[in-house]
């Protein structure tokens, strides 16, 4: 007798160790199981992670659309000096595309990119900065930032890498975005809508 319940506690505690899977158990006893309760995953610091891109704040960065179906509705050209830009304002049926370019010569540039929906919200800024330092020694040397607002989701966040170069005509800075939470999101929402609205407005003077 006392071999069989020993043999009988083995048994349960080499089930209790390996329990049999969901898909194996009978349906007839969930209603008498506790409820579980996953908890959630602890949030990582964004700033100790590399970002990963998604297609389309990558297509976003590029300029382009990741579909067909793509036209031309709008362009403007303005500037003043050194400075003349170019912007113009692609769309197809459920989102519109603003590209806008701005050179300086070798003083710098700045091209951002904005992604909107069907009713022309701002989804997404991409900007690309380049100005030039000059040394104390004569030599000039490069500053590039690159910036990500993303208002994709409730919580806005902004990407952000910067470098300093030697060579004006090296564009691609060699590091991680950096990521942060955007925590005034309508603030920089109206700043960059009230942007481009008067991309359109600027004119040519020279």
């Amino acid at each position: 007798m006392k071999y069989k319940i020993l043999l009988f506690a083995f048994g349960a505690l080499a089930a209790a160790c390996n329990p049999v899977r969901e898909s194996e158990t009978a349906s007839t006893d969930r209603e008498d199981r506790p409820e579980q309760r996953v908890q959630p995953p602890v949030e990582q610091v964004a700033t100790d992670r590399a970002y990963t891109l998604d297609s389309e704040l990558v297509n976003l960065t590029k300029g382009k659309f990741n579909t067909s179906g793509v036209r031309r509705d709008s362009t403007n050209e303005y500037g003043a000096g050194d400075c003349f830009g170019k912007v113009t304002y692609y769309s197809q049926e459920s989102m519109g595309f603003g590209i806008d370019s701005m050179s300086c010569g070798e003083y710098g540039y700045t091209y951002t990119h904005y992604l909107l929906d069907s009713k022309k919200a701002i989804q997404a800024v991409y900007l690309k900065k380049s100005e030039s330092l000059l040394q104390p020694d004569g030599n000039w040397k490069y500053a590039l930032t690159e910036r990500i607002f993303d208002f994709r989701n409730s919580q806005a966040t902004i990407m952000e890498r910067v470098d300093t170069l030697n060579d004006y005509n090296k564009d691609v800075i060699a590091k991680d975005f950096e990521v942060k939470k955007l925590n005034d999101r309508q603030s920089a929402l109206k700043k960059w809508a009230t942007d481009f609205k008067e991309l359109w407005e600027m004119e040519e003077s020279y």
